[in-house]
């Protein structure tokens, strides 16, 4: 029978690879309750004026697509204020009432 033969920790390559690696310690990190939360003094101040700028952006977008203009949509006022007209009981003389609800509702409308 083959006898085996006997390798020291010096020869042996499996033994020289696990030497050659030093051990790594095992930490543990606990974060202290103070750490866990910024306070309004640390945090950043560019995010605020990127957020205000674009705000400020956004406004002026809506500045611009609000704007209305009675006299491109003067059909379909007429329409809703003659609704407006029949819904108070077909009466005469707040037909300027009438007028203006119908453009608010129209205003909605885009």
């Amino acid at each position: 029978m083959p006898t085996k033969k006997k390798t020291s920790p010096a020869t042996d390559p499996a033994v020289k690879a696990a030497a050659a690696t030093p051990e790594k310690k095992k930490t543990v990190r606990t974060k202290a309750p103070a750490a866990t939360h910024k306070s309004p003094a640390r945090k950043a101040a560019a995010p605020k004026a990127a957020k205000a700028a674009a705000t400020a952006a956004s406004a002026a977008t809506v500045a611009v697509a609000v704007e209305f203009d009675v006299t491109l949509h003067h059909d379909e006022i007429a329409r809703e204020a003659y609704f407006q007209f029949l819904n108070r009981g077909g009466y005469p003389g707040n037909e300027h009432e009438d007028w203006l609800r119908a453009i608010e509702v129209v205003k909605a409308r885009y």
